[in-house]
């Protein structure tokens, strides 16, 4: 699969939790880590991975990645998390 470069961005005053879930298919989840209060969770992937971001217990939303590099970003009161970019595709190396 193709690589998948992902930054998790924390606005709340809340702990979030980040869990990689595989590519959706019922898998386990698996902790990825925990972004303290406004901070920030780099995550090197693959495309059609699925994550799923909790804030205290409660799921608040799943992402499916694509090849690219993007950024997500818990809200403010921890009731969502959106898009902050949209999915840069070039391949890594290609930059300039």
């Amino acid at each position: 699969p193709a690589a998948a470069d992902v930054a998790f961005l924390n606005r709340t005053g809340k702990k979030v939790e980040v869990y990689w879930t595989g590519q959706g298919r019922g898998e386990k989840r698996i902790h990825r880590g925990t972004m303290r209060p406004h901070g920030r969770l780099d995550e090197d992937s693959f495309a059609g991975h699925v994550y799923e971001v909790d804030v205290q217990t409660k799921t608040i939303g799943t992402i499916t990645l694509t090849a690219g590099v993007a950024a997500y970003s818990v809200d403010g009161y921890g009731n969502d998390i959106y898009a902050l970019n949209e999915v840069d595709t070039r391949q890594r190396g290609k930059e300039f």
